[in-house]
């Protein structure tokens, strides 16, 4: 084991645990003031050099001692260790609880959350090492120990804790409504690409094949058998192209009375023959089978469902209304009443979740949570783009944040154009329309507020510093 030299002169750094410490140990570490080297510690406390440079080096293993040039590597990787840690609990900290943070049960007592924070306030507190750390890593040990000191502050208090643990439990009767949601209207149509293409039919208009005109090659008739003794005969060629001549067919086609002879009609009849034969063919092929056409839709079971779905509706379970209005449209898609009910479901589905968005965001503002918030209000205005509040509140978040001013004085605009008639609404856009140094609109926005709100001083004390 490698010991510090017995000239060098050890601090006390205050950090470490001095519980566990034997007699000569907790003599030694009361003796240390920054000026006695440790042979001089030894010779007070009545013990030989080594064994004082052996109770030393323990407790600089315990973060009790520190002593220059000694045991500064293992102080290096335990520090990195640490950051270490920091870092994973920063990187998961945005999606965990306070009950998380801390490490207790959701019905942990006082004292056990009191004793988590102590120990977990020795890990993260930003003065852990002294100045040893970078500005970059103890900003980092700052906001984990913020966040840890936030969430044993509002545990500890029984009333915020009352308020955090309804906060929680809205979050997961909202995610529990997002996935009823997604699991009923998750199943997207088709695509006009994905349909398979319809087979093309045949017309009488426009036929399969062409009709070509004198194109029937003639009958062949075999030649004459010429008798073995008869005389060989030259062909004469003549220079003159042949001449095709019409072969008379032994069944000349019948003529009715009073109609000209028509030598293309066995032409005509075959290739209407074949059109028919098409036509039915494609008929054939485009008529289902019997074990692929759809099944009968049982109405009774209709009619329950459409009911189970009107009482959802009634006691305000939207999400699950919509699920049992979507099993209904599957089996019988031309069903109007589910559809109407559907609408209804789905509005109200979305105004059920603009208004926990605003309980979320509303709870987070409060706490000075503000980017948290405006991710909230961002959601309730999709759910609800008519929800006047959400509009107010988002605009309210964003000049908060100095963040996105031109779309927060777009939807203060919008707001007070849609019907809102309070006070705050017109505060707000007159901030914004400040920020945008339009003076004169500014004045007329606060008076306007004055004229909803005459007992609010901050808006008259706002109007007169705009008109004055």
């Amino acid at each position: 084991m490698k010991l510090p030299g017995g000239r060098q002169v050890p601090r006390v750094t205050e950090t470490g645990d001095s519980g566990s410490l034997d007699v000569m140990a907790s003599l030694v570490l009361s003796m240390i003031d920054g000026k006695l080297t440790i042979s001089e510690l030894g010779e007070i406390c009545g013990m030989d050099d080594e064994l004082a440079r052996k109770i030393v080096a323990d407790l600089v293993s315990k973060d009790l001692v520190k002593v220059p040039g000694f045991g500064e590597d293992r102080q290096d990787s335990k520090q990195h260790d640490q950051m270490s840690e920091v870092d994973d609990l920063l990187a998961r900290i945005e999606g965990m609880t306070f009950y998380d943070i801390l490490g207790v049960a959701p019905d942990a007592n006082r004292k056990e959350m009191r004793s988590s924070y102590f120990s977990l306030s020795k890990k993260f507190h930003p003065d852990r090492f002294f100045g040893d750390k970078s500005g970059e890593q103890k900003r980092k040990m700052e906001i984990a120990f913020g966040r840890i000191t936030r969430a044993y502050d509002t545990l500890s208090n029984s009333d915020q804790r009352a308020e955090y643990d309804e906060y929680i439990a809205d979050q997961i009767k909202l995610w529990k409504i997002e996935k009823q949601l997604k699991d009923a209207l998750g199943k997207d149509e088709p695509k006009e690409k994905d349909r398979p293409e319809p087979r093309p039919r045949s017309s009488s208009r426009t036929p399969t094949r062409p009709i070509q005109m004198n194109t029937i090659a003639p009958r062949r008739i075999p030649p004459r058998s010429r008798p073995a003794n008869a005389p060989a005969t030259v062909e004469r060629v003549s220079s003159k192209p042949p001449t095709r001549r019409p072969v008379r067919s032994s069944n000349p086609p019948r003529k009715k009375e009073g109609s000209g002879s028509n030598p293309d009609l066995n032409a005509r009849r075959d290739q209407l023959k074949r059109e028919r034969l098409s036509r039915a063919l494609d008929r054939s092929l485009s008529e289902k089978p019997k074990d692929q056409r759809a099944p009968v839709i049982d109405r009774k079971m209709v009619e329950d469902k459409i009911n189970h779905a009107r009482i959802a509706l009634e006691q305000r379970e939207f999400a699950g209304a919509v699920s049992i209005l979507g099993e209904i449209l599957a089996l019988d898609g031309k069903n109007v009443e589910a559809a109407n009910l559907l609408e209804q479901a789905k509005v109200g589905a979305r105004q059920t979740l603009a208004k926990g968005y605003l309980r979320q965001g509303r709870y987070e503002r409060k706490h000075g949570d503000f980017r948290q918030a405006k991710s909230h209000f961002d959601k309730a205005l999709q759910s609800d783009p008519e929800n006047l509040e959400a509009r107010h509140l988002l605009s309210q978040t964003l000049l908060d944040l100095r963040s996105e001013l031109p779309r927060a004085l777009v939807l203060c605009k919008e707001l007070t154009r849609m019907g809102g008639q309070k006070g705050r609404y017109f505060a707000t856009l007159g901030e914004l329309l400040l920020l945008a140094k339009e003076n004169a609109k500014a004045c007329d926005a606060f008076e306007q507020a004055v004229l909803l709100e005459p007992d609010n001083r901050d808006y008259k004390k706002r109007y007169k510093t705009c008109k004055g």
